[in-house]
């Protein structure tokens, strides 16, 4: 993507942001899918999402091919909050999301309690595609707060973990929880615990054919003691599904490289890479197509596109 010089963005802005609304307005195509969205790979059928080191929010439009603020405002400079595209104060590990009309994203905060007590206050808000019209949808309980890379969107809702903050948390044993969000609902939803322990963590991996597949570690004594006794992390480290419905969770046959879009990618056993399409079948992808997944394509057994 090439990126336009200053005095070009406050004319084309008006354009991109006409892209913006009028491609989300009328293509819901990714409402209705599964997808996984990090900081690095924010992509979407109408383009891509980023931030600078500023904290600005960027849009990459790949019709155009131009990059630009997410800003409507009349001969902006770009150049501080009072322009749309900044301000966020978004989560530094964590994505924008783009549903429907509008992009979501978290923040924390460490604040004083009623009891004048140090705590973290994590929250979800929603803007307009422009950056603008800013507001609060929904609170984590005091204390927790949003502790993950990937997000997983399956339609209507998003998926994500959620933890004590460590460096206020007074126990050695972290729980660690995967939680919900409903957009349509506006409702937040602790779904389960995976794990607790000395520096557990978990983080999703996308939807497959109704299941969640997570990756988790949970140790049962300090990461540094279990290092200097010569142990080996992978021992700690789990692969498994969550049924959805059922909240089963279970050890995974295969861990994947990739799940997007009812296609799951994983390595076979003889090292090759592997498609599944819960809808069409299985497919193994040759040698010479290694990056194939990264490119657009007919769905058949030689020309497969996986979303990522």
């Amino acid at each position: 993507m090439k990126i336009l010089s200053k005095a070009r963005y406050a004319v084309s802005i008006f354009f991109a942001a006409a892209i913006l609304l009028t491609s989300c307005g009328a293509n819901n195509s990714y409402d209705d899918t599964t997808r996984v969205v990090t900081t690095y790979k924010n992509i979407y059928d109408i383009g891509e999402f980023a931030t600078n080191s500023a904290g600005g929010l960027f849009f990459g439009d790949f019709d155009t091919l131009e990059t630009v603020y997410v800003c409507s405002k009349p001969n902006c400079t770009h150049s501080d909050e009072t322009c749309s595209a900044y301000g966020f104060n978004i989560v530094p590990t964590t994505p924008f999301v783009y549903h429907g009309d509008n992009l979501y994203w978290f923040t924390l905060e460490h604040i004083y309690n009623d009891d004048n007590m140090l705590t973290t206050d994590c929250k979800l808000h929603k803007c307009d595609l422009d950056g603008t019209n800013r507001v609060t949808v929904a609170s984590l309980s005091e204390g927790l707060g949003v502790n993950c890379v990937h997000l997983v969107l399956d339609g209507d809702v998003m998926y994500f973990i959620v933890s004590p903050d460590r460096s206020m948390n007074k126990s050695d044993q972290i729980p660690v929880y995967l939680y919900s969000y409903t957009f349509s609902e506006n409702k937040v939803e602790q779904i389960m615990q995976i794990c607790e322990g000395y520096s557990s963590y978990a983080e999703p991996r996308g939807i497959f054919d109704g299941k969640l597949y997570l990756v988790y570690a949970e140790y049962d004594r300090p990461l540094s003691t279990i290092v200097a006794e010569g142990g080996d992390q992978a021992d700690y480290r789990h692969e498994v599904t969550i049924d959805l419905e059922t909240l089963e969770m279970e050890e995974a046959e295969k861990a994947p490289i990739g799940i997007s879009d009812g296609v799951l990618l994983s390595i076979d056993d003889s090292g090759g890479k592997t498609v599944v399409d819960w809808r069409n079948g299985k497919y193994i992808l040759r040698a010479q197509d290694e990056n194939l997944w990264y490119t657009y394509s007919a769905a058949d057994a030689d020309e497969i596109f996986i979303p990522q």
